[in-house]
């Protein structure tokens, strides 16, 4: 072996061949033949990876045995085994993972996915549960309770509640933030389109359908819609609609257009 490094007791402890090996701290960096893996922490890289893998942190990567993972934190990725282009940082992230490919983990207790793909999570608990697959999920508890697939959401709290939502779409802090069911909802705006169970909705803009409505609404502006609880509406414009509530087949298009209209 070339350009071996093992501090610790029983660093690099099994290793027969193989080259540029570094391992610091006990029981860390247990492959028999693999290549230029990094291993630092208590029992990091415990097991018989191949090759090209970085385990930074007490029990990061414990059980890998396969190639290409990245890992910086306490017990991140420490159940994985062969899951490809892993890339974990921050405490317990990816930590329930055995296997899926190329996931990204970013933040403590960050894409608890126990076998999805092509996932990103960036911020503390961002997909917290057992996702599927290609979600993106950006910001403290976006998506902390999703369990479904193709979801995206960037900011705090965003989607935090859903549960296996198809096709949704969240940005700004608290969009879509009470939603635990429905599909094809899009929320852009913080507190934007706090429907619960509703479907085919579409909020842009602060506070814009921020009530618990239904189904097919479209609202554009600053508090459009922003008491609305029924279905079929259109408001377009910075506080158009703004005191509807049940008005059937509403369509509003200007500033503060219909904007004492509570019902009819």
């Amino acid at each position: 072996q070339t350009t071996l490094t093992a501090v610790g007791y029983n660093a690099l402890g099994v290793s027969t061949s193989g080259n540029n090996n570094t391992a610091v701290g006990s029981a860390s960096l247990q492959t028999v033949d693999g290549s230029e893996n990094t291993a630092v922490g208590w029992a990091a890289l415990g097991a018989d990876c191949i090759s090209n893998n970085v385990g930074i942190g007490d029990r990061s990567l414990r059980v890998f045995v396969g190639s290409g993972a990245t890992v910086v934190g306490s017990k991140a990725a420490d159940a994985a085994t062969s899951a490809a282009n892993l890339t974990a940082v921050g405490y317990n992230a990816l930590g329930v993972c055995v296997d899926g490919a190329s996931n990204t983990a970013v933040g403590v207790a960050s894409l608890q996915t126990v076998d999805g793909d092509y996932n990103v999570a960036m911020g503390h608990s961002a997909l917290n549960a057992d996702c599927v697959s290609n979600n993106t999920g950006i910001g403290y508890n976006t998506l902390g309770a999703f369990t479904g697939s193709n979801a995206t959401a960037v900011g705090s709290g965003a989607a935090d509640v859903a549960g296996s939502q198809a096709n949704l779409t969240a940005v700004g802090k608290n969009a879509l933030g009470v939603a635990t069911s429905g599909g094809n909802n899009t929320a852009v705006g913080t507190d934007s389109l706090q429907t619960i169970d509703g479907v085919n909705n579409t909020a842009v803009g602060v506070g814009a359908l921020n009530a618990d409505c239904v189904n097919d609404n479209v609202a554009v502006g600053n508090s459009a819609l922003v008491a609305f609880t029924s279905s079929a509406a259109t408001a377009v414009g910075s506080y158009a609609a703004a005191s509807a509530t049940t008005a059937g087949y509403l369509t509003a298009v200007g500033y503060n257009a219909l904007g004492v209209l509570t019902d009819g």
